[in-house]
């Protein structure tokens, strides 16, 4: 009997050493899920764009560099990044032979900037001399900034490494003054016309970024800032003034390709699966490990991995979905945590995967707002057309063609202010919009 007991234990012993081995084993030969495998290749499939990369114009717009020469720093900027990696300080080299043009602290927050809750034509109007001359000071750093816009999509050239530079945006809507003070100084209808022309360019590039960044903000000026300022001109101008053939194209109801995030996901999603192995396999080599045969990391299987939180918004129907203003991702729910098989063999590339924030819903809102706001921009420009309805604006809401306010959003008119209000049922947000030629 005790010869038994013991022959059990040790069994038991052998069966507790040799099951991990054996969960290893399968774990490794299985490698990643079929989902995550299906997550990885609808995350990794390549782009590539055509016409002009606005990324080099911008990242250059703070030097006056010849256009044709641009490639070349920009080329230059690249290998430099390469050379120097982790000690690389972010600086172009075009400024050996070009430097930067000057812009004193008090011009930057002079010029109106997106986040104003003050109307940039009202702020200019009260010193449009004052504006007049700040906008003769940085004639070309607008200029360029303006040529930046109006390329045709941004790609980063860098490689994906932690330290990677990020384009610097900030004196992106240095333009909107511009265009301000030509309005305020009588210009109205070219004024108008370059917002409109902000507007689809900025759209454009929302929809043809590599970067989740990039997006958001070509989001933020093709509806918030530079649309704000647009229906702020409209409510200037006689509802019988033509409009510019520029403002067809911003104010046209918002395509597929403009109803999807998934080109800046993959962006995302390429930088947070690379941009941590250099350094890491750096680390492992000082402390003398080989991280291609590190039995609890997988490269492949923690790509996969990650690929996941992100497989939901490059699904075929969510472009329509959000067409029709309806938010919410839907992904098949899978098991999740250290309980996964293929876990096992890459536990360290588990926990790196549970890195990765899950939850990315709030910028999808935001592109919903942003094109219901670009619908309720469409309707004001029909409203031009509508003599009757201005006259009684009150009726607006329920006359307005549900074209140009989709889904459960509430449209309604403030007497008082006399403005239509659009409330969002998505972001939270809430839009006022003055009628057209009602505050002329």
């Amino acid at each position: 009997m005790l010869k038994r007991i013991f022959a059990t234990l040790a069994a038991l012993v052998l069966l507790l050493i040799a099951l991990p081995l054996v969960l290893w084993g399968v774990s490794k030969w299985r490698g990643a899920s079929a989902e995550d495998r299906a997550a990885l290749a609808l995350m990794s499939e390549p782009w590539q764009p055509t016409g002009r990369n606005a990324f080099i114009d911008f990242w250059l717009a703070d030097y006056p560099v010849p256009q044709a020469e641009r490639q070349a720093v920009m080329d230059a900027d690249v290998r430099l990044f390469e050379q120097q990696g982790r000690s690389y300080q972010r600086a172009s080299t075009a400024a050996e032979k070009w430097p930067s043009e000057s812009l004193t602290e008090e011009d930057r927050k002079l010029f109106c900037h997106w986040l104003d809750e003050e109307n940039c034509l009202e702020k200019v109007r009260a010193d449009v001399g004052e504006f007049a001359a700040l906008i003769a000071r940085h004639e070309a750093r607008i200029n360029r900034i303006e040529t930046a816009s109006a390329g045709d999509y941004i790609l980063s050239p860098f490689p994906e490494i932690d330290n990677k530079p990020f384009l610097d945006m900030r004196l992106s809507y240095l333009p909107a003054t511009r265009y301000a003070v030509q309005f305020v100084q009588g210009d109205k209808q070219a004024a108008l016309g370059a917002v409109c022309r902000q507007i689809a360019n900025w759209r454009r590039l929302g929809a043809n970024s590599s970067g989740l960044l990039g997006t958001m903000l070509a989001i933020e000026h093709s509806g918030d800032s530079y649309g704000q300022l647009a229906l702020a001109m409209l409510a200037e101008l006689p509802t019988d003034a033509p409009l510019p053939t520029t403002c067809d194209e911003a104010f046209a109801a918002p395509i597929e390709q403009e109803a999807s995030l998934c080109r800046a996901m993959r962006g995302e999603f390429r930088f947070i699966s690379e941009a941590f192995w250099p350094q890491l396999e750096a680390d492992a080599r000082k402390m003398g490990e080989d991280l291609s045969n590190h039995p609890l990391l997988d490269r492949d299987m923690t790509r996969a991995d990650m690929a996941v939180p992100f497989a939901p918004y490059c699904q075929v129907d969510l472009p329509q979905r959000w067409l029709a203003d309806i938010s919410g991702i839907e992904s098949k729910a899978s098991v999740t945590g250290f309980r996964r098989l293929s876990c096992v063999a890459n536990y360290i590339g588990c926990v790196l995967g549970g890195v990765v924030p899950p939850d990315y819903d709030k910028y999808s809102r935001r592109l919903l707002d942003r094109n219901a706001l670009l619908r309720l921009m469409g309707g004001v420009a029909w409203l031009r057309g509508q003599p009757e309805l201005l006259a009684s604006p009150e009726n607006i809401p329920a006359k307005m063609p549900q074209e140009y306010h989709l889904g459960e959003r509430e449209l309604t008119f403030d007497a008082e202010k006399q403005v239509l209000v659009l409330r969002s049922t998505t972001g939270g947000e809430t839009w006022e919009v003055p009628l057209p030629a009602s505050r002329r």
